[in-house]
Order: structure tokens, then sequence, then C-alpha cells
């Protein structure tokens, strides 16, 4: 088993059936709830020969309860981090901005109820995500459904957290959120416009995000990467061009990394990511040009569709501090 972080919290790659995890995040199967409150199914497919999970563990000086709520919701608790995940049917997703606020409002509340109430890390994953046309569109829907919950909620701007939003092929959707009890430290990209001061042609609501979140979970120091793609200042970049459109996001992630490092005075570099294809024919391209880039990093690649019709690729991570 690879371990992230040798230390009282880690997030680990092991293959699967591994005895030593504590949750799994599960990729291959459906994106289903499922009554093990040990894992969380979210419906995106592994690419290349690997048939890993993504683990979450804490050591056994920790406090640590799973724990399955009404509402086919998940909980995670430590002393000094609160994971909530909640699972939409496909019939909830027919009105995908109602379902997404009513879930955002239950893991808010859920967090606030366990004194967790700073957000730091969310992920996201949607059937059909690029389904419909102008704000009808489901990603749009759901960005909107995500804001009505921040603004009924009372999150602030300065509160967004790092975040990704990827289509699966599931019927299904899952959100799960990360949450402390201490604030974390929100960053933009330097090359992009911030998310949610994005222009009207993206939605009626704009995306509830920044680009990157540092915060502390148990004895370490963690920046969660969100999702990054192809797009400078608030354009698609290299339509069409799965090599351009995965340079750019290479250095996009480059330039957010080194304006965090510069602000926190320390070189960082990503110790995981998550790699996101939309079409699983590239998965050796994406995974030669990546790889190069950053070949001290643990990896999963996965098929999913991007949040707008016109990328192809979206990597997101971490980094220990």
């Amino acid at each position: 088993m690879f371990d992230s972080q040798p230390a009282s919290y880690t997030v680990s790659l092991c293959p699967p059936h591994c005895a030593h995890r504590s949750l799994g995040i599960h990729f291959g199967s459906d994106c289903c709830f499922v009554p093990d409150a040990s894992r969380i199914d979210t419906g995106l497919q592994l690419l290349g020969d690997s048939n890993i999970i993504e683990c979450w563990s804490a050591d056994s000086s920790r406090t640590w309860k799973l724990s399955v709520k009404p509402g086919n919701a998940k909980v995670v608790q430590t002393e000094n981090w609160l994971l909530v995940a909640v699972w939409l049917s496909d019939h909830d997703c027919e009105n995908m901005a109602q379902a997404t606020e009513q879930a955002y409002a239950t893991m808010l509340e859920i967090a606030r109820e366990a004194h967790m109430p700073h957000v730091v890390r969310s992920w996201n994953y949607l059937p059909h995500i690029n389904r419909g046309n102008g704000d009808s569109e489901t990603y749009k829907q759901f960005c909107a459904g995500r804001a009505a919950a921040y603004q009924e909620k009372g999150v602030a701007q300065a509160d967004f957290a790092s975040a990704s939003a990827l289509g699966t092929h599931s019927a299904n959707a899952i959100f799960y959120q990360l949450s402390t009890a201490v604030r974390g430290q929100h960053f933009e990209n330097p090359l992009q416009v911030s998310a949610y001061d994005y222009p009207r042609q993206y939605g009626p609501r704009s995306p509830t995000f920044a680009r990157a979140t540092a915060c502390q979970l148990d004895d370490n120091n963690i920046l969660f990467i969100s999702g990054t793609a192809s797009v400078k200042g608030h354009q698609s970049v290299h339509v069409g061009d799965i090599h351009q459109q995965t340079q750019q996001t290479l250095a996009n992630l480059d330039a957010l990394l080194s304006d965090i490092g510069t602000k926190l005075g320390t070189e960082i570099a990503p110790d995981f990511l998550k790699v996101y294809i939309r079409h699983p024919h590239d998965f050796a391209l994406v995974r030669d040009l990546v790889e190069a880039r950053f070949p001290q990093c643990e990896f999963v690649y996965v098929a999913a569709d991007i949040c707008r019709a016109d990328l192809l690729v979206e990597i997101d991570g971490h980094c220990w501090l």
C-alpha cells in the first residue's frame, strides 16, 4: 500500500480488499448508495491496468467514527475533520438544482452540528453533466443549487473552498465534502478568473469554489487542488486538441502551485493527482504528458465528462505541505 504521508492521517492508494483501509473511495462500480459506511462508490471508471481504490484512514490513536444517516448520507468523523457524502437517485437528478440545494444544505447542517463548519474540499460526480441547452444544462443547474444552499446557509465568498465537478455515466449523483473546525486558506490562480466571478454566459449562478485550499488535518498540513482544466481567464482554450489542452492544464497547475508556494514561502509539488479524461482513447497520451511533468506523483486515471462540453481533460489532487 502506498501512503501519501506517513502520519496520523493518510490518503492512500491501495488494491481492492486492502485490510488497512478505513474508508474506500471506489472506482469502477456504479454510483449508488450502499449501507456499508466504509465505502463511497463514485461511478467513475478507471482507465489503464490499475485496479485500485483511494483509501482514507487515521491511525489507532485517533477517534474514527463511521455512520449512515437518513437520506442516503454517510459520515466519517475524527476529532479534527468530518467527511459527509450524499447520494442522489436518478429521480432526484431530474431536478438537479433543487436536489443539489437540498443535498448541500444537508451536508452543511451535518457539518455544523458536528462543530466542523468550515468546508475545505468537495467532490461532485453527476450524471449527464453536459446534457441540456443554455441554463438548463445539468452542470449549470448544479451550480445554481449549490449557490442557493450556500446563500441560505450563509457561506460567504471568502469561504468558498476547493472543489471538483465531473460527469459520470451512472444514473445517480454523489456529493461529498470535507470540513474542519478551523477555517482553511483559499487561493486563486493568476492565469484564471475566479470561478465565482465568471460572466453570465456560464450560467445563472457562477460556480462557488476556490482554485485551491490549504488546511490542517490532524497532524498534517495539506493543499487541496480544485479541478483544473484548459481555461485561461474564463475561456476554454485549445478546443478539440487533447495534447494542447493537457499542456495548458499542466501550465495552469504550475502557475497555481508556484503562486501559492510564493505566498506560503515554500516549494510545492503534488503528491496525488486524479486525472479525468473525457475520451478513453486519449488515456495514453494524457498519461505520458502528466507523468513526464510530475514523475514523483501518484495518479488515478478515470473516464469522466468535464463540466464544459468543449473540455477534454481535468486534473485535481493534493499536496502535503
